[in-house]
């Protein structure tokens, strides 16, 4: 999967990960998780995905920390998932806000270009 799109889940509940982990598979795109912030600050570093959908809350820190983190040059797109409608404008750390549930074409939507 060379050229496909690469997207990095952050996401601590292992059933919610593994669901995205397969609608991206079946979308073709090139998908890796990560479990806590640490994790997904490395993976970022050395994988470079073009996407990152980050949950909102981690284990070791909060999901907005790590998009600003994340943050440089516009690049990587970032997507915070949450279960609480009111968290999803945090200061302008995200590119695009999805309410958990999520379906599959919310999802893939959010991915943009």
């Amino acid at each position: 999967m060379s050229g496909a799109r690469r997207v990095l889940v952050v996401e601590d509940d292992a059933l919610a990960a593994q669901t995205v982990m397969r609608v991206l598979a079946k979308a073709g795109l090139d998908g890796r998780s990560a479990r806590t912030a640490a994790d997904a600050r490395a993976q970022a570093a050395s994988w470079k995905p073009d996407v990152i959908l980050i949950d909102r809350h981690l284990p070791d820190g909060d999901g907005v920390s790590l998009a600003r983190a994340l943050k440089s040059g516009g690049k990587p797109r970032l997507v915070m998932m949450s279960g609480d409608p009111l968290e999803g404008s945090e200061g302008g750390a995200f590119d695009a806000w999805l309410l958990k549930p999520v379906s599959m074409q919310e999802l893939l939507a959010s991915l943009g270009g």
